[in-house]
């Protein structure tokens, strides 16, 4: 139920930010869709592949794989707050992590006036470091890092849609992996 709150709370925080994401012509919507959608399914099998050796799951896997049963298993949650954690993952979490790290902090990081430097200039030093902090707000650090990498490329080269779109891709399609699957590790 928690993260159901916190999704929506983010939502609506995010709601004023929604008229300047969607000013974008037809062009730039259709570059964010060609370059994110792939970008976003490697990333997804970058998260994936890794789990099948039992070395990942035990030394890169912060916290280790849980025997018990995940809180968003249908069983213990309801398929309402299930459907609730796909969308929010995807559709509430990911823009606004794009947002903060491949526009806000990695453009702060590089000047205090961010608005006027240009979310495609490369820094490396401001690339590293909001890549390593996305890693750390993930339990699977190695592979968010990768992540990370992927998606701040995306913004830097194809601009902050194609990330955002590349995240939600990621998220949304794992989403359904981990109920398909039932691999609820993963969340």
């Amino acid at each position: 139920g928690s993260y159901a709150l916190r999704s929506a709370c983010a939502a609506a925080l995010a709601l004023p930010l929604l008229p300047r994401l969607f000013s974008q012509s037809k062009a730039v919507y259709a570059r964010s869709l060609m370059f994110g959608v792939p970008a976003g399914l490697l990333v997804l099998v970058l998260w994936i592949a890794p789990e099948r050796f039992e070395w990942y799951r035990e030394w890169l896997v912060v916290g280790g794989m849980s025997a018990e049963p995940s809180p968003y298993e249908p069983t213990l949650a309801g398929w309402p707050l299930v459907i609730a954690k796909l969308i929010g993952s995807a559709f509430v979490i990911a823009p606004i992590e794009g947002l903060f790290f491949r526009n806000y902090l990695y453009r702060r990081l590089q000047d205090r006036q961010w608005q006027a430097v240009s979310p495609s200039r490369f820094d490396a030093s401001a690339f590293f470091w909001t890549v390593a902090l996305f890693a750390l707000e993930h339990n699977r650090i190695a592979v968010a890092a990768l992540a990370g990498a992927i998606y701040s490329a995306a913004a830097i080269r194809h601009g902050i849609g194609a990330a955002i779109v590349a995240h939600i891709t990621t998220n949304f399609a794992l989403g359904l992996w981990v109920i398909c699957r039932g691999d609820w590790a993963f969340w």
